[in-house]
């Protein structure tokens, strides 16, 4: 039993971090009611929800943001040349 209810609090704990970042509606429950009586449906959504974000849920939390971050450092290394440079006295 404490395992079947930590999935639940832990479900939705994430359902609500993931609607919280993409401003998503919470409609037409809260997140721990849709955990609780569908949480096949639950992680159905938030799994389409990420793949239309070009995001890899297999990867889990930490893994997406390794993957943003890893593109993040990625677009700030772009090799730019320096400004024309003169010398002067």
């Amino acid at each position: 039993m404490p395992a079947l209810c930590s999935q639940w609090i832990m479900g939705s704990k994430y359902r609500t971090k993931l609607r919280t970042k993409y401003g998503l509606v919470e409609a037409p429950y809260t997140d721990v009611i849709s955990h609780v009586f569908c949480s096949c449906c639950s992680l159905c959504q938030e799994f389409r929800e990420l793949k239309n974000r070009k995001l890899d849920p297999a990867l889990g939390w930490n893994g997406i943001l390794a993957q943003q971050q890893g593109q993040h450092h990625q677009d700030q290394t772009v090799d730019i040349p320096p400004p024309a440079q003169a010398m002067s006295k």
